[in-house]
């Protein structure tokens, strides 16, 4: 197989799978160059690799072992603010108390309420979008949705909402430009977060914040300030970015595989496990968080130095020949091991059975509401953001009935 695309470029981060999977195939752990900052990486792109490196405890999340380049170009994602602490970047045994009291305000009672905000919120949206024929689904829909439902569970005004997913945006940006603005737009973030934290000390209220607040102070072990607010810096990173991503590609995916719409309703399968096919086909997280070698090993059968920055790749992992037939097909059915779109390990996403729930409930609705809805360009023309962190689309216009 000739190999194709080089990674980075503007082609390769419109359709990285060929890439991928030549990689897969040839290199399964290809040292690269970062294109901001020049700075040397490894990127793992086989599924029992990258499960095998999130969980390996040779590598660390946290950046104070990564090597000077890393450092010396500003990829440390959040060093200076509480973000430092959160769950994707310590290690145990920090990790293990942040996430323990973070899952505490997780109950079933919460995660029904949420099911009950997601759900009036989508109403509302198509509703709004039922008034024309034609839509563009990622600034009507996809990306009002999480921001609306995150928005009621953390309760963050509605005035708010724009702000801080603008925040967002600017924070999982790898544009060389765009990434400039990174730190200011994480420090905003953290403030926001903090300023939610310190209301709600003040007045508790029946939203997440406040159980997380209770969390803090109720516990044994408790969380720091920095570990509260670092905590609800990354639930609104992953809440808004990866849920409005993976309902966008979910149906982008629907429209290129029109024989799969039955699945959705189909008893065996339904919403539920056919948005767990979704996430492997083309979730909303294209790389998981750096790994750096806490000293000189072997991985893959690859040497690397100490400070090694190291990439899992899950896009590349879930698209693996060796482990699904026909990779590169949706297939809402489909039986075989569990997909790495969220994670591995400990270090999989706190809020993964939020953008579960978002998700199953954004796809299904829009579908129900609007049975006749039909992609208004060729597939073939769908752009993406010029993103390696996330994998979302630019647009998607649509005729809706």
């Amino acid at each position: 197989m000739e190999k194709p695309t080089e990674l980075f470029t503007p082609e390769f981060l419109q359709n990285p799978h060929p890439t991928y999977a030549w990689l897969r195939d040839n290199d399964p752990v290809h040292a690269c160059v970062f294109p901001y900052g020049n700075v040397p990486m490894w990127m793992v792109t086989r599924y029992a690799d990258v499960r095998t490196l999130l969980t390996d405890d040779r590598f660390s999340t946290d950046s104070s072992y990564a090597s000077s380049e890393f450092k010396d170009a500003g990829l440390t994602l959040g060093r200076g603010t509480e973000m430092e602490f959160s769950l994707p970047l310590v290690d145990p045994p920090q990790h293990t108390r942040i996430r323990r009291l973070a899952m505490s305000a997780f109950t079933a009672s919460a995660v029904t309420r949420w099911e009950e905000a997601a759900r009036a919120e989508t109403d509302i949206l198509l509703n709004q979008l039922a008034r024309n024929a034609d839509a563009e689904l990622v600034t009507q829909y996809t990306t009002i949705l999480p921001s609306a439902v995150i928005g009621r569970i953390l309760g963050v005004p509605p005035e708010d909402r724009q702000y801080v997913l603008r925040q967002t945006q600017a924070v999982t940006s790898v544009e060389a430009e765009a990434a400039k603005q990174v730190p200011e737009a994480m420090r905003k973030l953290m403030d926001y977060a903090r300023g939610l934290v310190n209301a709600r000390r003040e007045s508790r209220g029946d939203d997440l914040v406040s159980r997380l607040v209770a969390a803090e102070e109720e516990n044994d072990g408790r969380l720091s300030e920095a570990e509260l607010v670092a905590t609800l810096g990354i639930l609104v990173l992953a809440g808004y970015e990866t849920t409005q991503n993976l309902i966008g590609n979910a149906l982008a995916a629907l429209f290129e595989f029109p024989d799969q719409y039955p699945a959705l309703t189909a008893p065996e399968i339904g919403p539920a496990r056919a948005v767990e096919e979704f996430i492997r086909y083309q979730g909303g997280i294209q790389w998981a968080s750096f790994r750096f070698a806490r000293e000189e090993l072997e991985f893959g059968g690859t040497r690397l130095p100490a400070g090694a920055v190291v990439v899992p790749v899950l896009l590349s992992a879930n698209r693996d020949a060796s482990i699904w037939d026909e990779p590169d097909r949706l297939i809402l059915g489909r039986n075989g091991p569990r997909h790495v779109g969220f994670g591995h390990g400990i270090h999989n996403c706190i809020g993964a059975s939020l953008a579960r729930l978002q998700s199953r409930i954004g796809i299904s609705a829009i579908l129900t509401r609007f049975p006749q809805m039909k992609l208004a360009v060729p597939h073939e023309s769908l752009i993406y953001r010029p993103s390696l962190l996330t994998r979302g689309l630019s647009e998607l216009p649509v005729t809706l009935f």
